[in-house]
């Protein structure tokens, strides 16, 4: 059978190759690791869907807010090869066996389980970690597919939230029992607690309760990677130049969307600078931000416990120009007592929308506010973790948002009561 050839049953024969890739070792060092990949892209059409949740960084900080103010310990686990263990397949694929394999030409393999390469390998994947957990006895959330919780009499046990073959949860010695379990069911490997990294961010908890939340910058590729060497100023960009930059752009967006907030403004707008106009000066602009990245090194975003009635507060604001208008956004966890404030989430961006004026931009912009509280309203009393707090008296209106169109806008919302 020839590679591409289609046999009886109308199933297409896919590809496979080798890859290897460079991996630290536990003692230090570096081995090379190597997996069968299929060529999902050869697939026919019948592929089903490929959507497989994950949680958002806003989830995460929520969650460690949790940690902190219940005084939990956070801790970690990945699952070994998740996909390779994921439940077996309900429609037919056939590969074309390796060399290695030394199978005669006219033998093709038909997969039991999901392999790497395929396009719903990580849906395949999540389904049987989601099996697993509702037999264990932890409940889905409603409004993140990803996060599992589970209650005793109303009160909150534990979390646990899953990115890809990562998993990160807390709660009680009992919540504690019920995740070991997993090991009778899916091969868990690695264990860390109290400090490990989840999703590119350190995570580090202070005797105090309170939860430092950072990224490593000093050990990351990234910063040993020198400046841009910036061709001629004030001629049009080069394709390839346009692609490094851009490239090196969102390796900072990266850094400034996990712990560095007060970067996210400076590069959403050199970002929309070289949307504009592609000038080599732009070269000059990523060169400082890098620089001023290096100067944060190991940045530290500090989570404090909250206790007693919280309030969900979100400041917007827009600055309307035409085509170019940019956008922030940060959502807060205020504590009414003590006015502890713990920040959860920030953006600062280009719209994605074509606002027609200052008063368009920024009732999109408080639009997009509510949307971020509600969600997180919702997931909060969901999980029944804090006592929120109603304070209305500080939203917007567009007659508001009209009057003071000249000047910038703030959004401001709470949550609702438990009561209600």
């Amino acid at each position: 059978m020839k590679r591409g050839e289609v046999i009886g049953n109308g199933k297409r024969i896919i590809r496979i190759r080798w890859i290897d890739t460079w991996k630290n070792m536990p003692d230090g060092s570096r081995g090379i690791k190597s997996r069968l990949v299929v060529k999902g892209c050869e697939e026919s059409d019948s592929c089903p869907s490929t959507f497989a949740p994950n949680v958002s960084k806003e989830v995460i900080v929520l969650v460690l807010n949790i940690i902190a103010s219940r005084h939990w310990a956070p801790k970690t686990r990945d699952i070994e090869k998740a996909i390779l263990q994921s439940e077996n397949l309900e429609r037919e694929v056939y590969i074309q066996p390796p060399v290695e394999a030394d199978m005669p030409g006219s033998v093709v393999w038909r997969l039991n389980r999901a392999a790497y390469g395929l396009g719903d390998a990580a849906r395949e994947a999540h389904k049987k970690l989601d099996k697993t957990l509702r037999y264990l006895g932890l409940k889905p959330s409603r409004n993140e597919p990803a996060l599992y919780y589970m209650k005793f009499h109303h009160q909150i046990k534990g979390v646990l939230v899953s990115h890809v073959d990562d998993l990160f949860y807390t709660g009680d010695a009992e919540f504690e029992r019920i995740v070991q379990r997993l090991d009778d069911y899916i091969k868990v490997g690695k264990k860390a607690e109290k400090r490990f990294k989840f999703c590119g961010m350190s995570v580090n908890t202070q005797n105090n309760s309170e939860i430092w939340l950072g990224v490593e910058l000093s050990k990351h590729n990234a910063l040993r990677t020198v400046e841009l060497k910036a061709p001629p100023s004030g001629r049009k960009m080069l394709a390839t130049e346009e692609e490094m930059a851009r490239s090196r752009i969102g390796t900072l967006q990266w850094y400034a969307s996990l712990t560095i907030p007060d970067m996210c403004y400076g590069l959403a707008q050199i970002l929309s600078e070289l949307n504009k106009e592609k000038n080599t000066d732009v070269f000059k602009k990523i060169n400082r931000a890098i620089v001023k990245l290096k100067q944060h090194r190991d940045y530290i975003h500090k989570i404090r416990p909250l206790t007693g009635s919280v309030e969900i507060e979100v400041y917007g604001d827009s600055a309307f120009k035409g085509n170019s208008s940019q956008q922030g956004i940060a959502l807060v966890l205020r504590e009414s007592q003590t006015n502890n404030a713990n920040l959860i989430s920030w953006r600062s961006n280009g719209s994605d929308r074509r606002p027609w004026s200052s008063l368009a931009a920024e009732t999109h912009v408080a639009q997009i506010d509510m949307d971020k509280v509600i969600h997180i309203q919702n997931l909060s009393l969901e999980l029944d973790c804090f006592i929120m707090h109603i304070q209305n008296q500080a939203k917007d209106n567009p007659r508001q948002l009209r009057q003071k169109r000249k000047r910038p806008g703030r959004a401001t919302a709470g949550a609702a009561s438990t009561s209600n």
